[in-house]
């Protein structure tokens, strides 16, 4: 008997993690990736530093156990609406990976290794207060979460 409860304990454990996202029942986090495309005749930035912010982006919010919100703030002070699209299509869709469970518990078990927009990056790492911060860095009072 003790022995089929470790089998089910097991099972459990890797239906949890794992056989969610393989039988489709995880999908995708967060909201949609943004579908507008930047329009390139308002943007304040070129696409070679769009990719350099993108990349900054993406070392501030891949580290195991803290995000560097500083850095993410810094990226966007003074763009615009426009800019934050080229960034993102900079940004791609990387794997978002979450390492804890800081803003909900069950991130580390719905975003494991799912293919993320920027957009979703950020709503993942920045609680409320920060994600209202960081609105308040673009020029054209853009807000990236709504």
């Amino acid at each position: 008997m003790k022995k089929w409860g470790s089998t089910m304990l097991f099972l459990l454990i890797f239906f949890t993690l794992f056989a969610r996202r393989l039988l489709g029942l995880v999908t995708s986090i967060g909201s949609p990736p943004i579908p507008v495309p930047p329009d390139l005749s308002r943007t304040t930035i070129s696409s070679q530093v769009a990719l350099h912010k993108a990349s900054i982006l993406f070392d501030a919010m891949r580290r195991p156990f803290f995000t560097d919100e500083d850095s993410i703030y810094q990226v966007f002070k003074g763009l615009n609406k426009n800019d934050f699209f080229l960034i993102s299509e900079m940004f791609g869709e990387p794997r978002y990976v979450r390492w804890s469970g800081e803003h909900r518990p069950d991130d580390f078990i719905i975003k494991y290794g799912s293919p993320a927009s920027l957009r979703q990056w950020l709503e993942s790492e920045l609680n409320q207060k920060e994600q209202r911060k960081l609105t308040s860095m673009f020029s054209d009072g853009f807000d990236p979460f709504s």
